[in-house]
């Protein structure tokens, strides 16, 4: 006959709680960090945009200034060919935070 230990049925299952729970934090903890990133690639894309903003709005100061001064608005001025390069950069930056959203919102689940 087997020495059947009444203790052992709920050590397996206090055991199954514990591997229940431990899952389970793990899944929130995986799912806290997936939007954390979301949420930081959205402040990325916010940031971006009101930068880019700023630039296309100091681009139309420095030209209006020219025209003001009766020079002409071309791209061989410092000032114009900067704030240029500023807006290329800041275009491309939201682009590629845009299409990294996507392919973020595209991504099949766990």
């Amino acid at each position: 006959m087997k020495n059947h230990d009444p203790g052992s049925g709920s050590k397996d299952f206090w055991d199954d709680i514990r591997d229940t729970v431990r899952e389970g934090v793990r899944e929130i903890r995986v799912a806290g960090d997936d939007l954390a990133k979301q949420a930081r690639l959205r402040m990325d894309i916010f940031q971006t945009e009101r930068r880019l903003k700023t630039v296309y709005g100091a681009l139309g100061e420095a030209a209006f200034k020219l025209l003001h001064e009766n020079r002409p608005v071309t791209p061989e001025d410092t000032a114009i060919s900067e704030l240029a390069a500023r807006i290329s950069y800041y275009s491309d930056e939201l682009g590629r935070l845009r299409k990294q959203q996507q392919d973020r919102d595209t991504a099949p689940r766990e």
